[in-house]
């Protein structure tokens, strides 16, 4: 594992303001983190496992969301502790195809998935990065193969185009300069847009004016519709950029009636897929029996940092995360807007103290919480930029590795993963989470 690749062009990164890709900031200098010189760079071998464990984690993950509604009481208690009112007559029945996983890495290519997103915002983000860079293929190239000529919809919720408007709408015109029928469905008249966009911020910098974005040109893929359209075209894929506490029984009932018109959805109508709870369930027997038959368990075991509903255990871990500091404490699902990726908390960081007090909350919380083995990742001396151009290295870095990947099934029933390797993000700290005082690039396999 190592840096390597096109060194970052300085030159495009200062030119002020960055209108690169239609930025309308000059992010950089206010950004909370700092650039890699070079891309980092993966094994051959290392993305070969990832595509192993992909197949087995989408098995896996499937299992769960068909047990969630079937009969099986232990995965319904896991999935199902402090679920909001309403949840479960929204949940649909398609299953997650597209996940963003955050992964830990260690020197010798090994890796540890503490999460997978379904709804993940970044995609534009990677973009950007790796034409800086001069990376390819890029994530629009990966898509492109893998939509084979479908069309595709991203449809953002209103929550959600203050932190990722920008962003999906630079991917949008990624996609369709390769001319893919892209769109992005914002769930905002323009009138109400401009106003939502008011005071909020994108990459710690203030989100531009509609019409700054409009005179960019980002907008041509974009598509404003307060209300949802009866149709899309025929075997169009559809990403939902919006949590399950977004959908209202109004939009699900449009998205079902999609599914009957043969649209697919990369990430499932389903709330489980938003629960961190769910790496819980490898522990289930029933979960386990299905997983061995199909040769999946073995390298599931192997990969998953493993995780325990607080105070619903099926693990080992319940008997000692009271005093076993060697955890990280996290909110799993269904949070408050203003929480979920700052409810973090690390054993090692904590008093015993304190961390008993923060499992305590937990426990009172509204919404449900997981401990996790803390697994401690490799460490990198790495190069990078400053905010003013200078070079400067950080040593013994700690990574973030987050990933794409995409279940293809194939005409002939073949299940095929692809893998765009998306962004690092290293600190000095064993849980890499957020953006503060990182430094960031993107991933190649060499």
């Amino acid at each position: 594992m190592s840096q390597k690749g096109h060194v970052l062009d300085m030159m495009k990164l200062a030119s002020s303001p960055l209108h690169f890709r239609g930025m309308p900031m000059g992010f950089y200098e206010n950004a909370p983190w700092r650039m890699l010189e070079q891309p980092f760079a993966v094994s051959g071998q290392t993305l070969e496992e990832l595509k192993k464990f992909s197949l087995a984690y989408f098995l896996f993950s499937d299992a769960v969301h068909r047990l969630s509604d079937g009969g099986n009481e232990m995965v319904k208690t896991l999935v199902r502790h402090k679920l909001p009112k309403g949840f479960l007559a929204k949940s649909g029945k398609s299953l997650s195809r597209r996940l963003r996983f955050d992964l830990v890495l260690r020197n010798d290519g090994n890796f540890f998935l503490t999460e997978a997103e379904s709804a993940p915002g970044g995609e534009g983000f990677t973009q950007v990065f790796q034409e800086l860079y001069g990376v390819f293929p890029t994530i629009a190239d990966d898509m492109k193969e893998y939509l084979d000529g479908r069309p595709y919809r991203i449809l953002m919720a209103p929550e959600w185009t203050g932190d990722c408007l920008v962003e999906q709408l630079i991917l949008v015109k990624a996609l369709r300069e390769r001319g893919v029928d892209a769109k992005l469905l914002v769930m905002h008249s323009p009138e109400n847009l401009d106003r939502a966009l008011m005071g909020t911020r994108f990459w710690q910098n203030p989100v531009p004016p509609f019409e700054t974005i409009r005179s960019l040109g980002l907008l041509e893929g974009a598509e404003f519709c307060e209300e949802l359209p009866e149709k899309l075209p025929p075997s169009t894929v559809v990403f939902r950029m919006m949590y399950y506490r977004d959908v209202t029984k109004e939009i699900l009932y449009r998205l079902s009636e999609w599914e009957k018109q043969g649209v697919v959805f990369s990430n499932g109508l389903h709330y489980v897929y938003e629960n961190k709870a769910m790496l819980a369930c490898l522990a289930v027997p029933a979960i386990r029996e299905r997983l061995e038959k199909s040769h999946s368990l073995e390298i599931l075991e192997r990969h998953i940092a493993k995780t325990e509903l607080v105070f619903c255990g099926v693990s080992d871990i319940s008997s000692q995360y009271r005093r076993q500091r060697e955890l990280v404490l996290k909110a799993a699902a269904h949070t408050p807007k203003s929480e979920g990726a700052r409810e973090v908390f690390v054993g090692t960081n904590e008093t015993q103290v304190e961390w008993e007090a923060k499992i305590g909350r937990s426990m009172g919380a509204e919404y449900p919480c997981v401990v996790q083995q803390l697994v401690k990742g490799g460490s990198w001396d790495i190069r990078h930029f400053e905010r003013d151009g200078s070079d400067n290295l950080m040593r013994g870095a700690k990574i973030r590795w987050t990933p794409f990947v995409t279940l293809v099934v194939r005409g002939c029933g073949c299940r095929e993963i692809s893998v765009s390797p998306g962004m690092a993000t290293f600190r000095k700290s064993d849980v890499v989470h957020g953006h503060l005082d990182a430094v960031m690039g993107p991933v190649v396999v060499q």
